[in-house]
């Protein structure tokens, strides 16, 4: 009854204290014990239940990160690829149209790697 009136866990403290003190029956003390096991399972179980729960979403969550990343760097090889393809193709001197009806880049796009190409080019002859 005293635990059942404890309002929160001072006062349970305080109720299981007097009770022990005051209690010779092994019958009440054993039930008390019962009760107290069972509160504190159930506050690990509470809290191991989040803690996997927090490390499900992180590794969750960092799956998800690791999945950009790849997407992002063969996002960057397939445009580093594709410059070097339409270097190549400049170098041999075909027309702009047939460049860009190939690799699907746009003028401004294919103007800018030109231009790269053509410096490498002229840096490559003043050495």
């Amino acid at each position: 009854m005293l635990l059942e009136k404890s309002k929160n866990k001072e006062e349970l403290i305080d109720s299981i204290g007097i009770i022990i003190k005051s209690s010779d029956n092994e019958e009440i003390l054993n039930k008390l014990v019962l009760i107290i096991k069972k509160l504190l399972s159930n506050c690990v179980k509470e809290k191991t239940d989040r803690k996997e729960e927090n490390m499900s979403t992180l590794y969750y969550r960092i799956l998800d990160e690791n999945k950009e990343i790849l997407k992002t760097g063969e996002k960057k090889g397939e445009v580093k690829i594709q410059k070097r393809i339409v270097k190549k193709m400049i170098e041999k001197k075909l027309k702009d149209e047939i460049i860009i009806e190939i690799t699907g880049i746009d003028k401004e796009e294919l103007e800018k790697i030109k231009e790269e190409t053509y410096n490498d080019i002229f840096t490559k002859k003043r050495k």
